[in-house]
């Protein structure tokens, strides 16, 4: 692992709930979903993936974690303090889990990958005009983060 990557800080938008991470995020996109437009209070969210093993949260934290919706089920994370999403994490597989988390969080916003699609877009609350692919439908978005996150996978393993 390089160095330069471990104990990135990270926090929620008022600086109350703090965590770190320790490896280059796998993937960045905006989700519309209903239920990131209510936790994050916004018309959609800018969430960036990577593995869960690499987010070290503090052993006494301020960040309550609520499931949503099952299957599947996304564990989400919010400050105590603001209330806003700090970190959520999903199981997609026995050995793969996830963390999201709002890219705004992430203090080295150099480690940011681009954005690389809309998901949940018939939730929208208006139009988007950029060239990123847009996934509406529930299975349709769920495919498409699946496949990025198994893509980087596998290309990972590829390149060790």
């Amino acid at each position: 692992m390089n160095s330069a990557l471990l104990n990135q800080p990270c926090t929620c938008n008022c600086g109350h709930s703090r965590f770190a991470i320790n490896s280059k995020p796998i993937i960045r996109f905006f989700c519309h979903c209903t239920i990131c437009q209510t936790v994050y209070r916004k018309p959609y969210a800018d969430v960036t993936a990577l593995w869960a093993r690499d987010v070290l949260l503090p052993a006494s934290n301020d960040i309550n974690f609520r499931k949503y919706k099952y299957p599947p089920a996304l564990d989400r994370g919010t400050c105590q303090s603001c209330g806003l999403s700090v970190v959520g994490f999903l199981r997609l597989a026995p050995f793969v889990k996830i963390a999201f988390i709002p890219s705004a969080n992430i203090a080295n916003q150099d480690l940011l990958p681009a954005s690389s699609a809309h998901i949940f877009y018939h939730r929208r609350t208006g139009d988007i005009e950029d060239t990123l692919p847009k996934y509406s439908g529930y299975w349709s978005s769920e495919l498409a983060v699946s496949k990025f996150i198994f893509s980087a996978i596998f290309n990972r393993t590829e390149s060790t």
